[in-house]
């Protein structure tokens, strides 16, 4: 149980008592006495897009059901914007696939982003294609550039960096380093904390740190799992129970439960296994003492706000009080919580907006038949006071093009992948030797052309993946790739001999003596030619080259970016002077094609 003093009704209390007795006046009683109970948090700042229509232009209205924005936000046909979170929101342009800032005076801002995070404590972080990560200010002004993989929001004058180790950090605004990068995963701060991991070889640490990096609650193996709570508070989770635990490290709530919620109003929910085998539960609620609430009963959590908490019945949902009893009934396809004067309700194509009596709060111009929330929205209000997920990253997308573009085409001006259309079975052998070097296995590192040459046991094309045992050739992290050579003949010959046909269950022998009749032999009809594979008798050098295949497989920050990157090949073919036929990139002998699937590209050179 928490201490007398350790109660956030107590707190808040004596907080009203203080103001009281200082300011004297009845102005301030006021104030105090509204903060000691209802939902003392603060969503003024985020606005909900929503549409009247399903071609219609976007609006922002406010949790307490008010038009803020007007109807007048016209996108695209797939265009869609998200919150509007300090009076900026941002969606991404359909054509050119970069971020466009609105404003709430819908002023747009267009940039060159390929990604962006919310605005957040001043700041917002965003990257170009092929860009480092960049923090950008609410004039959106560049005022901090990261040499890191990766970052996340800027949250109480921190943000958490990923250093080229894969280990996590904290820079401040200047970007210097705060707290050192030491941590397998952090969270961003909150109330003064953020929670860390460490895992050396599959072993796992937990704890939680301050804004110094000093350990508040020690990082040990003590807990599986530790998350925000409210306040300076936490949730842990052990093997068999789950509970709460403060800032100075001490339990106060723990109990056998399977889930639990952050405190919010003063309540919790926590969930009990309906059936062991199956990851449902019963949700109940607690207080800050402990005390059952709510037995559990409910089929989703309960999240307290402004009194009343959403029910689910029968696939459809309403709201209850703190007794449990139906105030509202379950009618509604999807309801959000009382966050304001009123809450958000879906029936049927049209969303209303009702008080905590179910009526309908009539508001000018707000006829809404789209509102485009978060699922995960209650969640994040919850803990970090945003409706987006304040932990999430952005990775850098810094691709070093140029250095793929040289390896891969070394010398357009007169051949393609070390060849032309008059080079033979040893020119490729020789471009092949030259390429080893790419290979991450050193054994291939000074491979000779006599070596290369013995390993060629296909009749008609010669690959880089059967001379190096599937190793592709390694530009970077991002980029490696294989290459497959076609000749117009066979480039290697073979013996032959007959044998007979092993798929029969008797011998030849049998089937002919079997089989003869009238001094006629039917031996012959069960043997068949076999080629001796992997004892060439003949090489053929002078075979004439017709087609190259190569894979450029797709790794790390690469991944995702195949088309940009096919961009980026097209253009450097573009400045080499090819002409574009039907997507067919020609040039003097050859033409080129380029194209993707999942995580790879693919260059066809085909000679004519």
């Amino acid at each position: 149980m928490k201490k007398f003093f350790k109660n956030k009704i107590v707190k808040r209390s004596l907080i009203a008592l203080v103001i009281i007795l200082i300011g004297g006046g009845i102005y301030y009683f006021k104030d105090s006495i509204l903060g000691l109970f209802g939902n003392e948090r603060d969503y003024s700042h985020t606005l909900i897009p929503v549409k009247q229509s399903d071609n219609g232009d976007f609006g922002f209205v406010n949790f307490d059901g008010e038009l803020i924005v007007d109807f007048d936000l016209d996108l695209d046909s797939g265009e869609t914007v998200g919150y509007m979170y300090n009076n900026i929101a941002s969606y991404t342009d359909n054509e050119s696939g970069n971020i466009v800032y609105v404003d709430n005076e819908l002023n747009e801002t267009t940039t060159k982003y390929a990604q962006s995070l919310y605005f957040h404590d001043g700041m917002a972080l965003v990257v170009e294609d092929f860009g480092p990560l960049v923090y950008i200010n609410s004039n959106f002004e560049k005022v901090l550039s990261l040499p890191y993989k990766e970052a996340g929001y800027f949250s109480e004058g921190l943000a958490k960096f990923k250093d080229n180790n894969g280990k996590w950090g904290f820079i401040n605004k200047e970007g210097d380093i705060v707290i050192e990068a030491d941590y397998s995963s952090v969270s961003s701060f909150i109330d003064g904390y953020s929670i860390v991991r460490k895992e050396d070889d599959g072993y796992k640490e937990i704890g939680v740190i301050d804004n110094t990096g000093e350990e508040i609650i020690d990082i040990s193996d003590k807990y599986i799992s530790l998350w925000f709570s409210d306040g300076g508070e936490f949730r842990f989770w052990r093997e068999d129970e789950a509970g709460f635990i403060d800032e100075e490290g001490k339990e106060f709530i723990e109990e056998d439960w399977t889930q639990i919620t952050p405190f919010n109003d003063g309540y919790a929910s926590f969930g009990e296994k309906i059936d062991e085998d199956k990851w449902e539960s019963e949700w109940g609620l607690i207080d800050e003492d402990g005390e059952v609430i709510i037995k559990p009963k409910e089929e989703t959590p309960i999240y307290m706000n402004n009194g009343l908490y959403v029910f689910k019945d029968d696939q459809e949902f309403g709201y209850k009080n703190i007794d449990g009893d139906k105030v509202i009934k379950a009618k509604y396809e999807v309801a959000l919580p009382f966050y304001g004067k009123g809450a958000f309700v879906k029936k049927g194509n049209h969303w209303d907006y009702i008080d905590k009596n179910g009526e309908k709060i009539k508001k000018k111009d707000n006829d809404i038949k789209h509102l485009n929330y978060d699922a995960n929205q209650n969640y994040y209000l919850g803990i970090f006071n945003t409706p987006f997920d304040l932990n999430k990253t952005l990775i850098s997308r810094v691709l070093n093009i140029d250095s793929m573009l040289a390896e891969v085409f070394p010398s357009l001006s007169y051949d393609i992948f070390g060849v032309n259309k008059d080079s033979d079975v040893m020119d490729v052998i020789r471009y092949m030797k030259d390429q080893s070097h790419f290979i991450s296995d050193n054994t291939y590192n000074n491979i000779s052309e006599d070596t290369l040459l013995n390993k060629i046991n296909i009749n008609s094309y010669i690959s880089s993946s059967a001379l190096f045992n599937s190793n592709r050739f390694v530009i970077d992290e991002n980029f490696s790739y294989i290459i497959t050579y076609y000749f117009d003949e066979d480039i290697v010959e073979y013996k032959t001999e007959r044998r007979c046909n092993n798929y029969h269950s008797y011998s030849c022998d049998h089937y002919k003596y079997s089989y003869s009749y009238g001094g006629v032999s039917r031996h012959n009809d069960y043997m068949r030619e076999y080629t001796i594979y992997g004892k060439p008798y003949n090489k053929n050098y002078d075979a004439n080259l017709i087609s190259i295949y190569t894979k450029i497989e797709l790794s790390g920050t690469a991944i995702g970016m195949e088309e940009k990157i096919i961009e980026e090949i097209e253009n450097h073919l573009l400045d080499y002077n090819y002409n574009v036929i039907d997507n067919d990139y020609t040039k003097d002998n050859h033409n080129i094609q380029v194209s993707s699937y999942e995580d790879h590209i693919t260059i066809t050179t085909t000679f004519n």
